[in-house]
C-alpha cells in the first residue's frame, strides 16, 4: 500500500474558494489557531498564517474530505519544496523531544525562530474542526498524524505579524488576515496536478465558469483535463 503521494492536497469546503484560489494564482495564509482544544477552559490561543497541505494519496482521503470538505487543488511536491512548504514536526505530549529541545534553549532562540518553531508542532492526537457530517460545526477527536500534514508559513513576515492571539472561541482566521495576502504562496496552472470538486455536475458547472478564471490558452485546457470529482475517485481508486 502507498503511504504517501507525489502531490500534496489543499483541501477546502467551498468550491468558491478553489476557483478563487486559481483566479488570484496564490494561496492566501490564514491565521489558524493553535492550541490544546482538549483543555475546554481556554480562552485564548495563538494563532499563525499558514496554508496547509496533507500527504495523502487519493485511494485514502476519504476521511480527510469529510472533514474539511470534498474540494481540493493538489500541487506537485516539486512546487511545494522549493517554495518551502515543510512537513509539521508531530509531538506526542509534554514531555517530546520536540517539546523539551525547545524549552532547554528558549533563552538562546531568536524570538522569531522559536515562534517559526512553535508554528509547525502538531499534535499527534486531538480535535479537529470538522465540517464533515458526523461532527459538522464541532471539534472531533481524531489521530492527526494520519492527516501528513504539510504547512506553508511566511518566514519573511515580521516577528509581531507571525503570531497572534486570539479568542479561542468564535475565531475567524480570515477576518483578521488582510495583512498576509501580500506573503501569498504563489504558483503558475503548470504546478497544479488535480483539481477536486464533489460531482459530475459541479464539473458541467466549473467548466463553464474557467474561461472567465483562467482565460488564456493552452492552459485553461491543460487545467480542464486535470479535474476529477469526489465519486471518480471513490470508484477508481
Amino acid at each position: 500500500m502507498i503511504l504517501n503521494s507525489q502531490s500534496l492536497f489543499h483541501f477546502t469546503n467551498n468550491i468558491n474558494n478553489i476557483e478563487n484560489i486559481l483566479r488570484e494564482g496564490y494561496f492566501w495564509p490564514i491565521y489558524c489557531a493553535e492550541v490544546d482544544k482538549e483543555h475546554e477552559d481556554h480562552i485564548h490561543a495563538y494563532a499563525f498564517p499558514m496554508v496547509c497541505f496533507c500527504d495523502i494519496p487519493l485511494s485514502q482521503i476519504a476521511e480527510h474530505t469529510n472533514d474539511y470538505g470534498y474540494y481540493a487543488i493538489a500541487m506537485s511536491k516539486g512546487w511545494a519544496k522549493k517554495k518551502g512548504v515543510s512537513p509539521v514536526t508531530y509531538y506526542s505530549g509534554k514531555e517530546s523531544l520536540a517539546i523539551r529541545l525547545l524549552q532547554r534553549n528558549e533563552n538562546i532562540v531568536h524570538p522569531k525562530d522559536k515562534v517559526l518553531w512553535l508554528s509547525m508542532l502538531k499534535k499527534y492526537r486531538g480535535k479537529t474542526w470538522s465540517w464533515g457530517s458526523e461532527g459538522k460545526g464541532k471539534y472531533k477527536e481524531k489521530v492527526l498524524y494520519n492527516e501528513r500534514e504539510w504547512r506553508y508559513i511566511p518566514q519573511s513576515m515580521p516577528l509581531n505579524e507571525l503570531y497572534k492571539l486570539v479568542p479561542y472561541c468564535g475565531f475567524s482566521g480570515k477576518a483578521i488576515s488582510d495583512n498576509t495576502k501580500k506573503y501569498g504562496l504563489r504558483f503558475a496552472v503548470s504546478d497544479i496536478r488535480y483539481i477536486i470538486i464533489k460531482d459530475e455536475k459541479e464539473r458541467e458547472e466549473f467548466l463553464s465558469k474557467l474561461k472567465n478564471i483562467i482565460p488564456k490558452e493552452p492552459e485553461r485546457s491543460i487545467l480542464s483535463s486535470k479535474i476529477l470529482t469526489f465519486e471518480q475517485i471513490q470508484e477508481d481508486f
